[in-house]
């Protein structure tokens, strides 16, 4: 018998939820209280790392499997060389249902919060030191890296005041935000809002909705558009 594609895809799919059990009752244990440990919310890949499971989470809506660690369906990715990472020290806040795509990497020590209907295709990095704030609909491709720190510290060397302080992000409803995008401290982008592949923000804002922004450094290519999944 000739198994298709689809099918072969359903299999794996089953057999990685039955591996992700035991990272799965360790995550929502160490996270909730019973009652909402029980109704497991989070569910983790067994193709996950935890580096540190300190600080806080916080989900809007308690719903079994409404956050996903770990699975996704790129087939341009390699699941079993790609771990996910996780560290948490601060407070990771998930407004209702979010998919963290294999591969990706979640360091968060300052406050990362997510909107509904959040996810993160593969191998995307997100760095929160200070405060990164992400609206509704928002869908991030792969290679992606969102950080508000520099992760050193630069000083005067007279002073010694720190020249480089983490800066908050903020990245607005319905945003999709293509492959190989850099997201460093100080950026804002507006809702409804397409972010052309290998875009560099530095700090950049911008106000306007319903465009496309791409380029380094960054500037309105089109107007008047709207994206769909």
């Amino acid at each position: 018998m000739i198994i298709s594609y689809n099918h072969k895809k359903k299999l794996i799919l089953f057999f990685r939820y039955v591996l992700a059990i035991p990272k799965t009752l360790i995550f929502n244990f160490r996270y909730f209280k019973l009652p909402v440990a029980l109704k497991f919310p989070v569910i983790v890949s067994h193709n996950t790392r935890f580096i540190h499971l300190g600080g806080r989470i916080e989900i809007g809506v308690i719903k079994p499997g409404i956050v996903r660690i770990g699975f996704g369906s790129v087939d341009t990715i390699d699941f079993k060389s790609r771990r996910t990472l996780f560290m948490l020290d601060g407070t990771l806040r998930f407004r209702g249902k979010a998919k963290i795509g294999y591969g990706s990497a979640l360091s968060v020590t300052g406050t990362l919060d997510i909107g509904h209907n959040f996810q993160i295709s593969s191998a995307s990095t997100i760095i929160c030191a200070e405060a990164i704030t992400i609206g509704n609909d928002t869908l991030l491709s792969w290679d992606i890296l969102i950080m508000d720190t520099d992760q050193h510290t630069i000083s005067c060397q007279l002073s010694e005041k720190r020249v480089n302080p983490n800066k908050r992000i903020t990245i607005g409803d319905h945003v999709w935000i293509g492959a190989r995008c850099t997201i460093l401290k100080g950026s804002v982008i507006p809702g409804n809002t397409v972010v052309a592949s290998a875009t560099l923000f530095s700090g950049n804002t911008f106000d306007e909705e319903h465009t496309a922004i791409g380029g380094t450094p960054p500037a309105i290519l089109k107007t008047n558009i709207q994206w769909h999944e």
